[in-house]
């Protein structure tokens, strides 16, 4: 039998670098990112969508949430901050207009925004989720879509929206549960617990590690502490073939 002295000094000291930068690599991979980390790349990439429609004698506009899922500019949201939009005569929408972080008011400072007109692809009452495309805006990073089908329940989230007209508003919360209704939205959603107040629809979801779970959904009988997500396998299969 051979001993650990007998391990000539070369191979150990090889076999001691292996296991060292393994258990780096690991350990780089395997741990959540610093909040300010995931808001700071992500920022950009989050959207604000605004719907601007006539009601009678009143003109009226809802703001809601989107983020950047393609280099070509394609923005996935909800259907219900569009349904204002929808001119059902003409079978069209008009009056959609997207708003970027990068060109917009922040930090106390007096910036014009600048709107983009947005072209709708794809809308979905039933899942509540809408695709649209603006063609003029700037180029940002596309966001990462985890469809992985399980969630942890308890595990750290962090959501990017603009409650109440408070534009990139960022919260964390955790995975509270997964339920599934029926007669709502997707049949599946999960449960958050970050406040999720009108002008987060449509806004990403995103894990420790900075992958979108899923997008803002609905609260539920208006209490901002029960939100709901429509989850990344959803989104995934609804964006599937469009780019």
């Amino acid at each position: 039998m051979w001993s650990f002295l007998e391990i000539p000094a070369r191979r150990y000291l090889l076999g001691l670098i292996l296991l060292l930068t393994c258990t780096y690599v690991y350990d780089v991979y395997t741990r959540p990112l610093p909040a300010t980390v995931i808001v700071a790349k992500s920022l950009p990439s989050v959207v604000a969508i605004t719907c601007t429609f006539t009601r009678g004698t009143n003109h009226l506009t809802a703001l809601s949430s989107g983020f950047v899922v393609s280099n070509d500019g394609h923005i996935l949201s909800t259907a219900h901050g569009l349904t204002g939009c929808i001119d059902r005569k003409n079978k069209r929408f008009k009056g959609i207009e997207v708003y970027y972080w990068d060109e917009s008011p922040k930090n106390g400072l007096h910036i014009e925004p600048i709107a983009h007109a947005a072209l709708v692809l794809k809308y979905n009452e039933y899942l509540d989720l809408a695709l649209i495309q603006v063609f003029s805006g700037p180029e940002v990073s596309p966001l990462d879509i985890d469809d992985s089908p399980s969630y942890a329940l308890g595990s750290d989230i962090i959501s990017i929206g603009h409650p109440e007209g408070n534009t990139w508003t960022v919260q964390e919360g955790i995975v509270s549960a997964e339920r599934r209704y029926q007669q709502m939205f997707s049949k599946r959603a999960v449960q958050i617990s970050a406040a999720t107040n009108p002008g987060n629809s449509g806004g990403p979801v995103f894990d420790n590690k900075g992958n979108v779970i899923g997008l803002v959904s609905f609260n539920w009988g208006g209490n901002p502490t029960l939100g709901f997500i429509t989850p990344g396998e959803t989104l995934r299969a609804f964006i599937q073939g469009f780019f």
